[in-house]
């Protein structure tokens, strides 16, 4: 059984929110789990039927919410008797979203991204960038595009052998067990990895050549003990991929060539917000990947969390 038994969702009433909606629903039923679902109302967005300066203003604000709220849910594909909860709060969106993940103790946020738009509007405009930066909680990102469920699709798991990523793979794992999905994990080895090697002006030396095979020879046998070691049980089906490039391309297109239903990848908790590498790989793949993207946040210390906390309006 799945380990996401709390599932929040944040939505804004777009077809993307419908969607992610309906792929928490699958999740749900699979963990017998409860989906909260959170639609944040910020004062400083209020139409200028309102100043959003008095109580009253933001009463009504809420109540008109509410009865949005309940529109969305008659137009969502939800089966009968998924243990939904709806909720409306005040606030800055991604803040909210994020205390609410920790005072819920969140399994799972499940957030819609609005389409490919490229790489610089999506770091630094989304309000789902700036969750998947900051969450304590993992974060699983959703375009308006493709199934509502998962019934079908592989499941694409890239790993460089961290401990970070071997927690991405056991989630990925389990997931593929659940969902009796083909997994496939995936090593991409940078060109600043082969940076030893000479090219010739023509293309390609035989000696890079001879030294990537080398590399992919020895990487295979790497991620073979790595599905072992996270439990492979033998009626899994599972492939081991090596590829040469920059890795968040690679994935993408891996995931893109395969249909994929889902990347699951582990990314490395840093000591604060503004320390966030904005280029990271697991930022790229949400940036580009048309599948969602499941990202397990691994390496957030006991004062990194309570410093995050605090940004959130948490007291740890």
């Amino acid at each position: 059984m799945l380990r996401f038994r709390e599932i929040l969702v944040p939505i804004d009433f777009s077809d993307v929110s419908r969607r992610a909606v309906a792929l928490a629903a699958s999740l749900c039923a699979r963990s017998s789990g409860r989906i909260r679902l959170l639609h944040v109302v910020e004062p400083l967005n209020l139409s200028p039927a309102f100043d959003g300066t008095s109580v009253l203003d933001l009463v009504r604000a809420e109540k008109i919410a509410r009865d949005e709220v309940d529109a969305f849910l008659a137009g969502c594909d939800v089966p009968a008797g998924t243990p939904l909860s709806p909720e409306v709060h005040l606030g800055g969106a991604a803040d909210t979203i994020l205390r609410e993940a920790e005072v819920g103790s969140a399994d799972l946020i499940v957030i819609g991204t609005h389409g490919r738009r490229g790489l610089t509007k999506m770091l630094l405009g989304s309000v789902a960038a700036d969750v998947l930066r900051r969450s304590l909680r993992p974060v699983l990102t959703v375009r308006g595009e493709g199934p509502d469920t998962f019934e079908s699709g592989s499941i694409v798991c890239p790993t460089d052998f961290s401990a970070c990523a071997r927690e991405g793979a056991s989630v990925a794992l389990e997931l593929a067990k659940e969902l009796s999905s083909e997994l496939h994990l995936v090593h991409v080895v940078a060109p600043e990895g082969l940076s030893g090697i000479v090219i010739d002006r023509g293309g390609e030396s035989a000696a890079f050549d001879r030294f990537f095979e080398q590399v992919r020879t020895e990487a295979k046998g790497v991620l073979a003990n790595e599905l072992r070691e996270v439990g492979r049980p033998g009626e899994l089906r599972t492939s081991e991929h090596v590829v040469r490039g920059r890795p968040h391309r690679e994935i993408v297109a891996l995931a893109d060539g395969l249909g994929a239903g889902m990347i699951v990848m582990g990314s490395q908790g840093r000591a604060g917000i503004k320390d966030l590498i904005l280029g990271s790989t697991a930022e790229r793949v949400v940036a580009a990947a048309s599948c969602p993207v499941l990202t397990i946040r691994t390496g957030v210390g006991d004062a990194q969390t309570s410093d995050r906390l605090a940004a959130a309006g948490v007291n740890p």
